[in-house]
């Protein structure tokens, strides 16, 4: 199973037909999900929605894409460089607040990852409606477009423009994504 690095974060893994991949194949998967945070896999023409379904089983809690009907682009940020880049008196100044997005779901903005401990930088999207802790509206949405700017920098976050027959998976805890589609 040949790989390549992608820069700042993930791995394209080449080689590989998904569809009929054996227990071996998918535990390297998940190692190298777990060492990258993003796998890309070109190729998988013949994976369809219900093979896509069963892979995630297969490999786990993993989110994992196909290409949008009409192309476009999907960025993938390192949670955690995101947070291990910010500054120090900025890090102080968040330490203990929640964010609670458009939904009404409250979580820890740095957020311990569940596996491997070690710190995120966890929110979505502005538009998405979310507010930090003992902060008003303004100020709120301010930060929040701050840290996402910086945790989709181009050192912090991998573009991927999508081909026929790529999926991509990727670790949730660790990776913020967003799509872009192309309309057609």
């Amino acid at each position: 199973m040949p790989t390549t690095a992608l820069e700042p974060i993930g791995v394209e893994v080449t080689g590989l037909d998904l569809a009929t991949a054996d227990d071996a194949r998918i535990d390297e998967l998940r190692r190298l999900l777990a060492e990258h945070g993003v796998v890309v896999v070109p190729g998988q023409e013949g994976l369809d929605e219900d093979g896509l379904a069963a892979l995630r089983r297969r490999v786990g809690d993993v989110r994992a894409g196909t290409p949008p009907e009409h192309g476009g682009e999907s960025l993938f940020g390192d949670r955690y460089r995101a947070y291990e880049t910010l500054s120090s008196d900025i890090r102080m100044h968040l330490a203990g607040r929640t964010v609670t997005d458009g939904a009404g779901t409250e979580h820890p903005l740095f957020r311990r990852h569940p596996d491997t401990g070690r710190t995120a930088l966890h929110l979505a999207a502005p538009e998405r409606g979310a507010e930090i802790s003992g902060m008003d509206g303004g100020a709120s949405r301010t930060t929040i477009g701050v840290l996402y700017e910086h945790a989709t920098a181009p050192d912090t976050a991998y573009r991927h423009t999508w081909s026929p027959g790529d999926v991509v998976l990727w670790d949730h805890d660790r990776v913020l994504h967003r799509e872009t589609v192309v309309a057609p």
